[in-house]
This record gives C-alpha cells, structure tokens and sequence, in this order.
C-alpha cells in the first residue's frame, strides 16, 4: 500500500513540474 501512493505521487509531480515548464 505504500508503493501505491508513493508511485501516484512520484509521476504526478513529475507531470506537474513538466507542465509549468
């Protein structure tokens, strides 16, 4: 369960950091 929500966390961020570049 912590690998879950640790790899929803990880990609999403990447995602929104890619995004506002």
């Amino acid at each position: 369960a912590s690998k879950d929500p640790v790899s929803l966390d990880q990609p999403f961020h990447r995602v929104s950091y890619t995004a506002h570049m």
